[in-house]
């Protein structure tokens, strides 16, 4: 239990196990990022009530997850207000706003957005919390990521309170899974920045990290959206490359996992991924057409990253599952079309006397 000091995709709240897969193809001719995504969650061992909600949306780019706190249904209320009101809110916002004349103004408009849209969930919260003595006091995490379409190298992650956002690296990297990480490289970096009490004694060197684990005060948060909001959320703007994973998550996951764990989960599936697509592979005369054709065929390919997540959720129920379990997973497919141009001039300079078909 959390307590404080002082085409669009969302799965429904009723069921105890949701997952899906989902997959973005090019929404106009200037996009230049291929992204796929899986999502599952559990109500877990314990809690009688599913107060993680969670948004995906690839049209514009934007995953989000909240896991909410409060009795009386409390936290499923206010983490269902705020993906309702921050994914209104930045659909409404970064549909227009498409143009910028430098990474730096991209940076500076695009944190104010996402810093408005947190207020106007939060005041929602706080209007309702008002109005209803059974939900008074009840809050939320959330955590959200933004792919800008134009730029597939970056990405953007947001969050306040403790649920995560971490980035994994593909397998454009030679990795030592027992470890995590490459010539002292890490492998999985958590992206975000926990809001608790327990982090800022980690970070001001009073516990270690694994000590923060256990604490009493592990749970305690300093940060939310449900109370006054006089504080900025933590907002940062990152380089992904092609085939790496973002992974958004709620603490019921991090709390039964360590991250080497998720980080070795989810190889251990890209892995098995590589050699299905193989596989069929062997099976296809042209694989460009599995992959841009929406096709049971192309289930073939997005079929790792589902198991992925049902793998993550799986293991965090076996160790316990003492909370709800949400967990999102993206990963950045990104395609040059100036790649494919060049190949096929040089194609065409070939087969001059054979008449296209």
């Amino acid at each position: 239990m959390k307590h404080l000091v002082a085409d669009e995709t969302r799965l429904s709240k009723s069921r105890s196990n949701n997952r899906s897969v989902e997959e973005s193809h090019d929404i106009n001719p200037k996009d230049i990022s291929y992204v796929i995504s899986a999502h599952d969650s559990s109500i877990g061992k314990v809690r009688e009530n599913m107060e993680d909600k969670w948004y995906l949306n690839k049209e514009i780019g934007l995953f989000i997850i909240a896991d909410g706190m409060g009795g009386h249904e409390g936290g499923e209320i206010a983490s269902s207000i705020a993906v309702d009101e921050v994914s209104k809110f930045l659909k409404e916002k970064l549909v227009c706003t498409t143009t910028f004349h430098s990474g730096e103004e991209e940076e500076r408009t695009l944190k104010k957005i996402f810093n408005d849209a947190l207020k106007a969930a939060n005041q929602k919260i706080v209007e309702e919390s008002k109005n209803n003595a059974d939900i008074r006091g009840m809050g939320t995490t959330i955590v959200f990521s933004f792919l800008p379409k134009k730029n597939s190298n970056r990405l953007y992650v947001v969050n306040v309170g403790d649920s995560r956002a971490y980035k994994i690296k593909g397998e454009n990297h030679t990795v030592v899974r027992e470890a995590g990480r490459e010539e002292g490289e890490e492998i999985i970096t958590q992206l975000t920045e926990d809001h608790s009490v327990t982090a800022e004694m980690v970070r001001k060197g009073l516990i270690s990290e694994q000590e923060a684990r256990t604490h009493e005060l592990k749970h305690t948060l300093t940060q939310s959206l449900g109370r006054p909001f006089d504080h900025k959320a933590f907002i940062k703007c990152i380089e992904w490359e092609k085939d790496d994973y973002l992974l958004l998550c709620s603490d019921g996951l991090t709390d039964m996992l360590e991250d080497e764990e998720i980080c070795s989960t989810v190889l251990e599936y890209q892995t098995q991924g590589r050699e299905e697509v193989a596989n069929s592979n062997e099976q296809k005369d042209n694989v460009k057409q599995v992959v841009t054709e929406r096709t049971k065929d192309v289930d073939d390919l997005i079929h790792p990253l589902e198991k992925t997540c049902d793998a993550l959720v799986k293991k965090a129920n076996e160790k316990g599952g003492r909370d709800n379990i949400t967990v999102v997973l993206v990963q950045n497919k990104y395609h040059d079309p100036n790649k494919n141009t060049r190949t096929k001039s040089k194609d065409n300079k070939k087969r001059q006397d054979i008449p296209r078909m």
